[in-house]
C-alpha cells in the first residue's frame, strides 16, 4: 500500500489490484497504535532536511513490517498488520 499523510490525516492513495477498494481510505491505527503515534514513532527514523520531506517519508516507514515492530504497532514482523479504515462512505473497517 502506498500511504500519504494530508492536512486532514493519512490516506491510501495507491494499492494493489487486489486491494484496490481501499485507496482513498483513511488510515485511522496502524497495529495497536492510532495513525498520529505511529507516525511520531518512526520520525526519527527519517532522514530529515525539513518538515516536508518528513511528511513525505514517514508514511513509507508505516508499510514496513520491520518498523512497525521496532514501534511497537505489532509484536511481530512476519505476521500481518491490521489497519483501521474509514472508508470513503464513512463506514470504520
Amino acid at each position: 500500500l502506498q500511504l500519504s499523510v494530508f492536512s486532514d490525516g493519512v490516506f491510501i492513495t495507491a494499492a494493489p489490484p487486489r486491494l484496490r477498494q481501499y485507496v482513498g481510505a483513511q488510515v485511522l491505527r496502524v497495529g495497536s497504535l492510532d495513525t498520529a503515534e505511529a507516525l511520531r514513532r518512526v520520525r526519527p527514523y527519517c532522514s530529515v532536511d525539513n518538515e516536508q520531506t518528513a511528511l513525505v517519508d514517514s508514511p513509507l516507514f508505516l508499510a514496513n513490517p520491520e518498523m512497525l515492530r521496532e514501534i511497537g504497532a505489532t509484536a511481530d514482523n512476519a505476521a500481518p498488520c491490521a489497519l483501521e479504515l474509514r472508508m470513503p462512505d464513512g463506514d470504520v473497517r
